[in-house]
C-alpha cells in the first residue's frame, strides 16, 4: 500500500476502531496524506489538525522514525509505502516539561566516523526518574540528524 497510518488508541474510535489504516492513493506530502485521512475519517482530522489546517501542538506526526517537526512539517515528502504515525503528547511530572514527549538530546564533542552507543539511566536532567512510556531521542552531528523512538518500560 502506498500510505499507512498508525493510530493511537485515543483516535481509534474515530476510525472505526482501526489501529492501522491503509490507503491505495499516493499522497506526495504529509499534508496531502492527512487530508486523505481526514476526508475518510473527519473525527481523526479534527483531533490532529487545527481549524487553520496545522498540526495541533499536542500531537506528534512521524514518517517512519522522523518527526515532521524537523523534516518540513506538512510539506514533508512521502516515499512509496510510507508509514505515518500519529502520537498524542503525554506530559506530566519532571519528564513532561517539553511540549510533547521528553526529548533527550545528547550533547557531545565530535566523534570519529563509525558506530557509537549511548545509554540513558531513565532520569531527567534534574535526576528525577522518568515515567514509563514513549520518548524520542534526537542526535545531531555535522549537519546530520537522527531521531529514534525509545520505550521506557
Amino acid at each position: 500500500m502506498p500510505v499507512r497510518f498508525l493510530l493511537p488508541s485515543t483516535l481509534r474510535p474515530f476510525a472505526g476502531g482501526s489501529a492501522r489504516l491503509e490507503f491505495a492513493e499516493r499522497p506526495r506530502t504529509v499534508g496531502e496524506a492527512l487530508a486523505l485521512l481526514g476526508a475518510r475519517h473527519p473525527g481523526v482530522r479534527d483531533r490532529v489538525l487545527t481549524e487553520q489546517g496545522e498540526v495541533r501542538p499536542h500531537v506528534n506526526v512521524f514518517v517512519g522514525d522522523e518527526s515532521i517537526r524537523y523534516t518540513g512539517g506538512l510539506a514533508t515528502p512521502l516515499a512509496e509505502a510510507a508509514e505515518v504515525s500519529i502520537v498524542p503528547a503525554v506530559s506530566g511530572g519532571a519528564c513532561g516539561r517539553f511540549l510533547a514527549f521528553a526529548l533527550l538530546l545528547v550533547a557531545a564533542p565530535s566523534f570519529a566516523a563509525g558506530p557509537h552507543a549511548f545509554s540513558w539511566d531513565g532520569r531527567d536532567a534534574h535526576g528525577a526518574v522518568c515515567a514509563r512510556g514513549l520518548y524520542f531521542v534526537r542526535a545531531e552531528q555535522a549537519g546530520a540528524v537522527v531521531t529514534r523512538k525509545l520505550v521506557r518500560a
